[in-house]
């Protein structure tokens, strides 16, 4: 199957780097109905960390059930996904393409989801976007 190339929204939630945090967040997302697409979670000091979060739909909801837990949420960002077979290289691949048309990659994150397949969530700066599609020539 071919590559194909998604731009999604994320959102970071800020939660406390304790046990539960991030299960507490998620469970607020799951009980306002929104499907995630991925999730990322690590911490950023002794005291906080942070939840990358990228709904399939339902961004508001999401952010309206993580407020009212308290968390910060900060503003949405925008994101290219990257679903494709996996082998050998294949996110080298794509960060070669984005080098060479001189996109630079802010975030990345990749994964083998499994049965051949791999993902990859890739943020590049906002006046970059249009430049990392047509650099990654993927319908």
């Amino acid at each position: 199957m071919a590559e194909q190339l998604t731009k999604v929204d994320f959102y970071t939630a800020l939660v406390a780097n304790k046990p539960g945090e991030a299960a507490r967040a998620l469970a607020a997302v799951r009980d306002a109905g929104v499907n995630l697409l991925g999730i990322l979670g690590y911490k950023t000091s002794a005291r906080q960390g942070e939840l990358v979060l990228v709904p399939e739909a339902g961004g508001a909801a999401m952010v309206k059930a993580l407020r009212k837990l308290g968390l910060e949420v900060l503003p949405k960002q925008r994101a290219l996904m990257i679903t494709g077979d996996d082998q050998p290289g294949a996110v080298a691949a794509l960060l070669e393409k984005l080098a060479a048309a001189g996109v630079n990659v802010i975030k990345g994150h990749a994964l083998c989801g499994g049965m051949g397949r791999y993902g990859a969530m890739i943020v590049v700066a906002p006046e970059h976007m249009q430049k990392a599609v047509r650099a990654l020539g993927i319908k």
